[in-house]
């Protein structure tokens, strides 16, 4: 079972709605988060087996990193990565120098995966109840004449 909020996706300042069956959702940004609670619009909030929190959007570092890791790759293994920096900057990487080209398209791409991830405006499910499914799994003989073999059924409990 899962003790408490350690671990999860979530920081001070992060906007969340917070879901039980028994009271109203509770939305607002997160002012305090510990492993045994957090705090969000003044209500404090502890880990239940039917509690629900969903993150809004999506931290733009997030995309930030993720566009920089993508444009490093591709500006520095591949020819349209050179080609896009030709497009953007008039000038050719043998022009400019490998690295300068390179360090180009990983800003470019940094700045469209934070824009991106801006705009994001959906829900992410960070947290699902204090306790985790765990699989059980069944493997039964199976014969027959002249054959043979195993049945598995995996159930989460």
């Amino acid at each position: 079972t899962r003790a408490g909020f350690a671990g999860i996706e979530l920081s001070v300042g992060d906007s969340v709605v917070i879901s039980r069956p028994d009271a109203a959702d509770v939305v607002g940004r997160i002012s305090l988060i510990s492993d045994s609670h957090l705090i969000v619009k003044g209500h404090q909030i502890e880990p239940t087996p039917d509690l629900h929190i969903d993150r809004f959007g999506d931290p733009v570092v997030n995309g930030l990193y993720r566009g920089a890791a993508i444009g490093l790759m591709v500006g520095s293994v591949t020819l349209p990565g050179q080609l896009m920096m030709n497009a953007a900057f008039g000038a050719t990487c043998h022009e400019r120098g490998r690295l300068r080209c390179i360090a180009g398209i990983t800003a470019v791409s940094a700045a469209v995966g934070g824009v991106v991830d801006r705009l994001r405006v959906g829900r992410t499910r960070v947290f699902s109840g204090s306790v985790v499914r765990t699989p059980e799994v069944t493997i039964t003989p199976h014969l027959e004449r002249r054959r043979f073999g195993l049945h598995a059924s995996v159930r989460w409990k």
